[in-house]
């Protein structure tokens, strides 16, 4: 599976649609995904990325839920799904 923006976005948007989606991660979707030579947390890196958190900086492996906090995270993914047109079809 390639590991494209748009296959991230879906699996995000089915994310934050459930009932306590910082709990959700979804990783596991990602089993057959081809990171390359990303290291064990190249998905939570690939969410700081796409809302715009620094890949490094001290943060490590750990999800935005983590880093900013449920509320802002959340918050911040849906920002980051409407810029990117990800929410056009779901209207």
């Amino acid at each position: 599976m390639e590991c494209t923006d748009a296959e991230h976005a879906k699996l995000l948007i089915k994310m934050l649609e459930k009932k306590d989606p910082c709990s959700r991660c979804p990783y596991p979707a990602f089993e057959n995904c081809d990171f390359g030579d990303l290291e064990e947390d190249a998905f939570c890196r690939l969410c700081r990325a796409f809302i715009g958190l620094p890949e490094y900086g001290g943060i490590g492996g750990q999800c935005p839920c983590w880093v900013l906090g449920e509320k802002k995270s959340i918050k911040q993914t849906w920002l980051a799904l409407e810029a990117g047109g990800y929410l056009d079809d779901k209207e």
